[in-house]
Formats: C-alpha cells, structure tokens, sequence
C-alpha cells in the first residue's frame, strides 16, 4: 500500500516515557502508560490540528520531568466547582461553570500543572470554544473571564502564583467579527395573537403559566419556581405580593416584589388551595392529569374493560414519576409539543408559529413600553438600567415611525 501523507505522530517509547515526534522534535509527555501521558498525548493531537502550518510553536503538551504533581488543573477546578456551590450561586450560572471545565478545560488540562497554564493554554481553550461551534462570541468571552476568575481563587487556594492570573488577565476579548465567531439575532417578542392561537392547545397549567408570565413579565425561571410560601395574601388582599428573593440578579438588586392584580389572582386562586407553603404553585404532574382527561372528554369510541384494567394497574405502580415543578427546559419543550399537536390538526394557512417562554417576557417588555413607556417597562421587568430593559422592549421602533409620520418641516417654504 503507498505511504499515506501528513499522517497525525504516533506516541512512542524512550526508556520509561512517552514521546512524540513532531518537526523533528522530540516532546516529552510523561511516563509511559500514564492516563497522564495519554491525555498530553490527546491534548497534543488536538493542538496540532488547530494549528496545521508549518513552523508554529505549539502550545506545550506535556509536564516536563521537573514537574510535581501538585497543584493541578483538574484539582483546582474540584475546588472551585465545590466553592460555586457553596457560594449558592444562580443555579444557571452553576451549570454553566460545569459545562465550562467539563467539556472544555478539563478534557485538555486535567493534569496540567495550575502554576504553568500560560495565556497560550488560555487562548487554546478558546479557540476549542469557537471551533465547537456552540457558544456564541459574548458567551465565548464570559467563560475565558471564568477561567481566569478559577485561576484567582487558585491564588488563594495556593495552587498557583498570582503572576499566573496576571499573566491570564493579558488575554484581549474576541471582538465582533473574530474569525469563526457569531453573534446570536436578538430575540424578538412573540405576537399576542400567537399566544392567543396556542392557549387553547395547552392545559389549563400551562395556559394558566403563559398568562401569567405575560401579566407580570417574568422570566420562564421565575414562574417554574413560584411556591404557595412565596406569596403573601394577607398584608393586602386587594393586591397580592410574590416575595421574588432568588431570580437572576438577586445578587446585584437583592429579592423583588411583584404585585399581583385582580386578574392574576384569578389565574391562579385554584392552584394555592391545599397546598402547603413549601409546595409549588405548578406541577407537571397537575398538568399531566388536565392532559389525560381532555383526551378521555375528545374521545369519540367506548372505554374498553382491559383499558381499565391497565389504567387501575398504572395507578397502583405508577411507572412515571414526575418533578415537583416545572423548570425552564420542560416548560419550553411543554409549550412546542403543544404547538407541534395544534400544527397537525390546523390547516397550512393557519398553522402555529415557533415561540418559546423566553419571549413571552420580550412581549411583556414591548407591550409595557407602548403603553407606559419606558420607565414602567424597566420597572415591569426589574432592570437597574433602562439600557438593559432596551434589549427587551422593543417598542421604541413603533414609537418613531409614529413621530416620523406626524412629522412637519415648520422651515418649508
């Protein structure tokens, strides 16, 4: 068979190590048959890929020999997974940290020694992050500050050098338009007459959440989380008050309170009667009875004995088991299924569009700015600036094309 070209390095054996030859060099990855040495050969394989010219210094692969084995990579992001939890920070940003050093600075750096991760591994994590494809360039960026926030609690964990995070904190941000880069399109609000289209083909649960969330712009988070405990209907019973403490920036605004009106009252009066305060106002397993007994009131051919049968044996070992409450992932995927079932039973001129949760507050934003304005919007949606609440409302275009149309030159001759 010919010889094939360009073929990757294999990892060889000199004495009690592995080595690759690369360039005509020689780089020393640890002791042969080490996790160690296969993992530096791993990193080293994906390094050269990424940067496939000639003449590149690649970024160093293995521990040399003088390495100890203290104060590594992996050890440090243990510690700093562990300090997150404690801290009890924002369950998103969390999993955010877990995705981080899990998919992409631990596969790479695991025994990788803290005190010599340079800006050259930095900027190599990165552009695995890019070349992923999954992360947006803002998103990009906040994980490298991440990494370097890891490194400063490493200071303190005396697991690396305080040059290390100086040296880190060099790295510049991607800027718009970096190669393999992309910027997400703003997410636009959905229409109100989609809401209204869709509320018939969800249960009286989620049509109750949909609602809700649009009334009082929240976020999908805020709504799932929503326990009896949480809202007071004793200070005031002509408006009830929803003691917000955990939401996305309780840690810069501290907890919120939402008031709810007379109409929201009304939405969800049947879902606080005989729960307990530590209860959930929604439950997924609520919404899952609403859905079966709409299917036995549209069904159109007699029960059979055996259907029964098979109904009574579920109920006595149930093989389902549901979550307490909904979370941000199962309502979203509760509201597409249901627009999905309404899609098949609607005509092609009158089919459902997509919408998610997410945009059920970008509506609310718009539709308060129209209205209120500004300042009511920024307020409707807890936001500290009127910059940010800008990112969600999106009423501002209607206003000026309403200027713009009522318009006079006063210097036309």
């Amino acid at each position: 068979m010919p010889k094939l070209k360009n073929q990757l390095p294999k990892l060889c054996k000199m004495g009690n190590y592995a080595v690759v030859n690369f360039q005509k060099k020689k780089t020393v990855l640890g002791k042969w048959d080490t996790s160690e040495a296969r993992q530096a050969y791993a990193r080293f394989i994906t390094e050269i890929q990424n940067y496939p010219l000639p003449n590149v210094a690649v970024v160093r692969s293995g521990v040399s020999l003088s390495d100890t084995q203290e104060g590594l990579v992996s050890e440090l992001a243990v510690r700093y997974l562990e300090h997150i939890k404690a801290s009890k920070m924002h369950p998103t940003d969390y999993a955010h940290h877990k995705i981080l050093l899990a998919d992409f600075v631990i596969p790479l750096y695991a025994d990788f020694p803290a005190n010599s991760f340079s800006p050259k591994c930095l900027k190599f994590v990165r552009n695995n992050m890019v070349h992923s494809k999954r992360l947006c360039r803002n998103l990009i960026n906040t994980y490298v500050r991440r990494i370097i926030a890891m490194f400063s609690f490493g200071v303190e964990e005396e697991l690396c050098s305080a040059q290390t995070v100086a040296a880190l904190r060099e790295v510049k941000s991607l800027r718009k338009g970096a190669d393999g880069t992309f910027d997400p399109s703003p997410r636009q609000a959905v229409p109100d007459e989609a809401i209204r289209r869709t509320l018939p083909f969800l249960t009286p649960t989620l049509r109750a959440m949909v609602q809700l969330q649009w009334l009082l712009g929240l976020r999908p988070s805020e709504i799932c989380n929503m326990k009896v405990g949480d809202i007071d209907r004793e200070s005031d019973p002509e408006c009830w008050i929803y003691n917000l403490d955990a939401h996305k920036t309780s840690d810069s605004v501290g907890g919120r309170k939402i008031y709810l009106s007379k109409p929201v009252q009304k939405l969800i009066a049947s879902y606080l009667k005989g729960k307990k305060p530590g209860q959930f106002v929604f439950s997924p397993e609520q919404s899952e009875r609403e859905r079966h007994e709409r299917q036995r009131e549209e069904r159109k051919t007699p029960v059979q004995p055996s259907q029964v049968a098979r109904a009574k044996q579920r109920a006595a070992n149930p093989g389902i088991t549901f979550s307490e409450s909904y979370d941000k992932d199962s309502y979203r995927k509760a509201i597409l299924h249901a627009i999905r079932r309404g899609n098949k039973t609607l005509p092609p001129e009158q089919q459902l569009p997509h919408w998610t949760p997410y945009q059920i507050r970008h509506a609310a934003a718009t539709h308060t700015e129209k209205t209120e304005g500004l300042d009511a919007a920024q307020s409707l949606l807890g936001h500290t600036s009127a910059n940010m609440t800008k990112r969600y409302a999106h009423g501002q275009e209607a206003i000026q094309k309403r200027l713009a149309l009522k318009q006079v030159n006063p210097f036309a001759e």
